[in-house]
């Protein structure tokens, strides 16, 4: 851990919180796979009550919570670091104005009309990095599904894309696991 004195120090208390989300729900998907159970609901018909039940089973509602607390985490620690090149930008003279936060835009027009008031007090020549981690530059893989996730709307627990984004997620992941 680095030293609170560091100017990325609040960055990396938010990947390492997300690192904890992202094992909380590592842990609930195998608890899940091991021992998968239909998902029951009861509904009426023709004013009698049934119970259904569903296979495959539907993932928990907790995993959607999870993951956003995780989506979270990982974008705060990119508004921070953000906030901390405008402070150095700034060299300690002013504080960046309101707005300054990380950019995250799936279309390249997109980006170029509303990224400057995010970025408008951030060192210049960190501007092209901030672009170059767009999702539609498709950069790290990793870093990439990582802003993926968080420039979608979020989505239904319930839902297929939250699947989708999970199996993504920790595919990306242990990708980049073997390439450290």
């Amino acid at each position: 851990m680095i030293e609170s004195s560091h100017p990325l120090y609040h960055a990396w208390l938010k990947i390492d919180r997300a690192k904890v989300h992202l094992r909380s729900l590592k842990g609930s998907i195998t608890k899940f796979k091991k021992n998968p159970r239909p998902t029951q609901s009861i509904i009426k018909k023709n004013g009698k009550e049934h119970t259904e039940f569903m296979w495959p089973p539907l993932p928990p509602d907790s995993w959607g919570l999870i993951l956003s607390d995780f989506a979270n985490n990982l974008r705060a620690s990119l508004d921070f670091i953000t906030w901390e090149l405008a402070t150095k930008n700034l060299s300690g003279s002013n504080t960046p104005r309101s707005g300054v936060s990380f950019p995250i835009f799936d279309d390249p027009t997109m980006y170029k009309r509303e990224s400057n008031r995010k970025v408008r007090d951030v060192l210049p020549a960190t501007i092209p990095i901030i672009e170059g981690m767009q999702p539609y530059n498709r950069g790290n893989c990793l870093i990439r599904r990582s802003i993926d996730l968080l420039s979608r709307p979020p989505v239904k627990p319930n839902s297929s894309p939250l699947k989708v984004v999970v199996l993504q997620s920790s595919i990306c992941h242990s990708i980049h696991q073997r390439q450290l």
